[in-house]
């Protein structure tokens, strides 16, 4: 899979690629389903890749489960209890800590037995911030597994100087949440992290991009249903703000962690590993 990576990539080209690094890794290891883990800010078209990917691999025959990480995050009530024994940024769901890590584990590890048991895969609605009380049934075995989330490959993220000026960290008691978040990384986030066979991270320019990027989806999530969490782009803004430190050490580093980088440029065009 030769690539010059100057070339302006679409997503048919990416879906393309990806596609290929499933069957290779599928021919390498015939025990077992690949894990192909999409990364990248909000807003970046993990979920869209997605999707592109499954599309791709299902009219080749190939069956297999796309997974969101946003779907595994902790009920409101379960983030409103570690707020009040870890700090008061632990309800805003986002960084590692605010997923029901182990259910996830739990899952891939499951679906990379090759068991054909069927797994009741969870929901979480942006709209209300709330797990859905509906669930979607998956039974296999599967062929392939594909994870996209924001976070995703972030144990494996070396720590960047730019962290420590972000704003998020210059709130008084931040410090005890940092380093909450901190052993969530050493811990279940290392071994989820373990789990995937090939890492692709889409990064984008810079952070105005992330939070214009989350704004449109804000946009299309309520022409589409007529709810919205945000009203205003400047309240994206400040939600944004709780992810940036991790951003800028996934993106800053990820050359080191990632086995492939996709820069993200207008019109979700991409190019390969610059």
């Amino acid at each position: 899979m030769s690539q010059n990576n100057s070339q302006l990539l679409d997503a048919d080209a990416v879906t393309e690629r990806l596609s290929e690094v499933i069957v290779d890794r599928h021919a390498e290891a015939t025990s077992r389903p690949p894990v192909l883990c999409i990364s990248g800010a909000q807003g970046s078209g993990k979920s869209t890749l997605a999707a592109k990917l499954e599309t791709s691999l299902r009219t080749s025959g190939r069956h297999g489960v796309v997974l969101s990480l946003d779907d595994f995050y902790l009920t409101q009530a379960e983030r409103k209890s570690l707020a009040r024994e870890v700090h008061p940024l632990a309800a805003r769901r986002g960084p590692p800590g605010t997923h029901d890590t182990r259910r996830l584990i739990s899952t891939l590890e499951m679906l990379r037995s090759g068991s054909a048991a069927p797994i009741e895969l969870p929901r979480f609605d942006k709209a209300s911030d709330d797990r859905s009380s509906e669930s979607v049934r998956w039974e296999g075995p599967a062929a392939w597994i594909i994870i996209e989330g924001w976070c995703l490959g972030l144990s494996c993220a070396e720590p960047c100087l730019e962290e420590d000026a972000c704003s998020i960290y210059q709130m008084p008691g931040s410090q005890a949440w940092r380093a909450w978040v901190d052993e969530e990384l050493r811990g279940d986030w290392a071994t989820l992290d373990e789990l995937f066979d090939y890492k692709a991270y889409l990064k984008l320019p810079d952070f105005e991009s992330i939070v214009d990027a989350r704004w449109r989806q804000e946009e299309t999530l309520y022409a589409r249903t007529g709810r919205r969490q945000f009203t205003a782009r400047s309240e994206i803004s400040e939600f944004v703000s709780l992810y940036e430190p991790w951003t800028l050490r996934m993106a800053s580093t990820a050359h080191r962690w990632a086995d492939d980088v996709y820069a993200v440029e207008p019109g979700f065009k991409y190019r390969l590993n610059v």
